[in-house]
């Protein structure tokens, strides 16, 4: 291992990091202090890239998060452990504590992180290298191992008697999971006396190539590919195709599968894997467009409304228009609510996916059939069906998991009961969707007729939901606030168009950029007494925040912990306040300065001191640029170090 790449000064000892967010965070911090790379930002925007992909989490508390950036300098190996676990999604489902960081630079012409990735795949299967890392207090000791050789994966010697396969394995990136997967094959043909020969297509280029000699002698192909390669020369009778992460993680399964062990349609396990990497696709590029989408439905609804406001008879946009148009979208919210409970908690995209059609199913009869399209299931049945299928899930087929032979329910059986499930929910919500649709309704039409009459009702729903925006930036907290916050929307929408309950969402949105815009107030008017690094921290944060980047705000919570988080709540109660006072409704975006400038609400702040005349975005104008300065105002006067010093 070359000493540039792997040093002392690059391992990290139980440094205390509770979530991928702060681990993320850290490996910019570094990155940008050792001068590796210099865009901290771009760099975890590219980590986050990488494993909404697929996560790069291991086995034996073990990660590997790694990227290819331009703005990365030289490459390098971090090597990070943490005091706790860190939930990161491993294929053994445990939390990870030992992270080998992978940094690539997009253009080098270096072999480096090949020999790196060729190293490592091997040894992460050693038992004796995983205790020495996950347990050693000495740096010196991990890069010795890191660098040394152990016992290499054991090979069998080929005599024409025993069994032969052959496999294909090429991972999106081509790095850790392409030769992790053929360690992981090759040592398992070892140990169970046959012998396999191992394509590979990723970093290193196509290398071992299946020939014509191979597949006429093979008794199994295994194809584990998550993207897309030319296989058309692979030609066999006995091929089961699945994913990278399959063959690191079931390789028992696999070739209890080819060998005829385990009855199992192949064709039946290469549709359902086939659809299992399309859905990995497009959940991670759908969540990180999500959020835009949300914003701009929000803009479509707020030009209406403000459309409406000048024409109020016009039937073109009224309820015979296109906002009744656009409210009948309410019928895939409890469909989206239940698939994203159901894998959140069994990571099944199967059931998720059956749990949600299901519902989808009713709703469309009721539509076709009954011509009901304003029903709704709504989000409490949606989240009782969830309730049912988690509990299915874990405990009636997780029962039946324990009393057969393998971990994993395989062929028809696991299909029944897909089935079961389907129809389970299926004639649940169709007896129950009337009483669940008039509970939804009633819930609503009192919560936004509260929100209407009462502004301090608007002021504590605020606060609590920009309170949570802002204590558990980036967090699971975080994200199911803002999930609530968009189904609160739509569905608050659909029962009342023209008066939106948007108090949450906009909180919401707002906490996205008002503790960074904050700070940087904080450094212009308290700048002189603190430190170079705080005092650029605090000159980069507010363009950062216009850009919905909260990094500087989290820094500033890790640095001063509760004081920080003081802050924060008092700001939120502010904002809170103005928001409720002012009954502002944030439509589209707040994430970019021109956002923030032209942000469109259609509060009328005149109106709400009865003068009739309209004034469209001026209480959104008074919080946006009084927000900041109330918030830098309480950083300057709380946030100092122990000797007193701002």
């Amino acid at each position: 291992m070359n000493s540039k790449v792997i040093a002392t000064e690059n391992i990290y000892l139980d440094i205390k990091l509770k979530d991928q967010a702060e681990v993320f965070k850290f490996i910019a911090d570094v990155a940008a202090k050792k001068g590796i790379c210099e865009d901290d930002e771009g760099l975890i925007a590219k980590l986050k890239e990488r494993e909404e992909i697929s996560s790069t989490g291991f086995e034996n508390g073990i990660a590997i998060p790694h990227t290819q950036f331009e703005k990365i300098l030289k490459p390098t190996v971090l090597f990070i452990r943490t005091q706790t676990g860190v939930w990161w999604d491993s294929i053994d489902g445990q939390d990870a504590k030992v992270f080998f960081c992978i940094l690539v630079p997009k253009s080098t012409t270096q072999n480096l992180h090949i020999e790196i990735l060729g190293n490592l795949a091997g040894k992460l299967l050693n038992e004796q290298f995983v205790e020495l890392i996950s347990t050693t207090k000495d740096p010196q000791q991990i890069v010795d191992a890191i660098g040394g050789d152990l016992q290499p994966t054991p090979t069998t010697t080929s005599d024409g008697t025993k069994d032969f396969y052959v496999a294909v394995v090429a991972c999106t990136f081509g790095l850790a999971h392409t030769y992790l997967a053929e360690q992981k094959l090759l040592k398992y043909a070892a140990e169970h006396d046959f012998e396999i020969k191992v394509e590979t297509h990723g970093a290193k280029g196509d290398n071992n190539l299946i020939n014509s000699e191979d597949l006429a002698r093979a008794k199994g192909v295994l194809i584990a590919i998550d993207k897309d390669i030319n296989t058309k020369h692979i030609q066999h009778d006995n091929i089961l195709r699945t994913r990278t992460i399959d063959a690191i993680n079931d390789t028992d399964k696999i070739f209890g599968i080819l060998n005829g062990k385990i009855k199992v349609s192949k064709t039946k396990q290469a549709i359902s894997d086939f659809f299992k990497m399309k859905l990995a696709r497009s959940a991670s590029f759908s969540y990180g467009k999500t959020y835009n989408y949300v914003r701009f439905f929000a803009l479509a609804i707020g030009i209406l409304i403000f459309i409406k406001q000048f024409l109020p008879q016009n039937n073109f946009i009224d309820n015979e228009g296109l906002i009744n148009i656009i409210a009948y979208a309410r019928i895939i919210v409890a469909p989206m609510i239940v698939g994203l409970l159901v894998f959140s908690f069994t990571k099944s995209e199967t059931s998720s996916a059956v749990a949600g059609i299901s519902i989808l199913c009713v709703s469309a009869y009721r539509i076709i059939a009954k011509n009901l399209i304003e029903t709704s299931f709504g989000i409490f049945g949606a989240m009782v069906v969830a309730l049912i299928a988690i509990l299915y899930i874990k405990y009636i087929y997780g029962f039946i998991k324990k009393k057969i032979k393998y971990r994993k329910l395989n062929g028809g059986v696991r299909w029944l009961f897909e089935i079961t499930l389907f129809f389970l929910i299926f004639f649940l919500v169709f007896y129950t969707f009337q009483y669940f649709e008039w509970l939804n309704l009633k819930v609503f039409s009192f919560l936004i007729e509260t929100n209407t009459k009462y502004w301090w009702f608007r002021w504590i729903i605020a606060a609590c939901f920009f309170i949570l925006m802002v204590i558990d930036m980036g967090g699971p907290i975080n994200k199911w606030g803002l999930i609530t916050s968009t189904m609160l929307m739509v569905e608050s929408f659909a029962i009342a168009p023209v008066d939106v309950w948007l108090t949450p969402i906009t909180a919401q949105v707002i906490g996205i950029t008002m503790p960074g815009t904050s700070l940087w107030v904080r450094g212009v008017i308290v700048g002189k007494h603190l430190d170079e690094a705080e005092r650029k921290l605090s000159k980069e944060s507010g363009k950062k925040a216009f850009n919905g980047v909260s990094e500087d705000a989290l820094w500033m919570i890790e640095k001063y912990k509760w004081k920080a988080n003081l802050v924060n709540i008092l700001l939120g109660i502010y904002v809170g306040f103005v928001i409720g006072f002012l009954d502002i409704k944030t439509y589209g975006g707040y994430n970019t300065i021109l956002g923030t400038v032209f942000g469109f609400s259609t509060d009328n702040l005149l109106q709400q001191f009865n003068i009739d005349y309209l004034s469209i975005n001026l209480g959104f104008f008074i919080m946006t640029f009084t927000g900041p300065l109330v918030g830098g105002l309480l950083g300057s006067a709380i946030l100092w170090n122990k000797r007193g010093k701002k």
